[in-house]
């Protein structure tokens, strides 16, 4: 059987969907319920969120003040990974329409 530590190094972040070094930080369960504490801490920052939206937990984590440039850097890279999904569902759509 797995350990949980195994088992979290497995899973992949669900806000930056990058694996590693990730952890539970509320009570929200499966592939939700793994991010990068990094993440979890600009992603409060800019949403201004203490509790999880999916679960409804505060969150376990210390809070980061971030200054303007993180935040632009966060919002920025928010956008790529939208970007990217968005381009992946245009090329399935044109696929499935092959």
């Amino acid at each position: 059987m797995d350990s949980p530590t195994s088992e979290c190094t497995e899973s992949t972040c669900r806000i930056c969907y990058e694996p590693g070094g990730v952890e539970n930080l509320c009570n929200c369960t499966g592939s939700m319920a793994y991010v990068h504490e990094k993440c979890l801490q600009r992603w409060i920052h800019v949403s201004g969120r203490t509790s999880c939206e999916l679960c409804h937990v505060k969150f376990n984590t210390e809070q980061k003040k971030f200054n303007i440039e993180e935040r632009v850097i966060y919002v920025i890279d928010c956008m790529h990974v939208s970007l990217c999904l968005a381009v992946l569902v245009f090329i399935l759509v044109v696929l499935l329409l092959v």
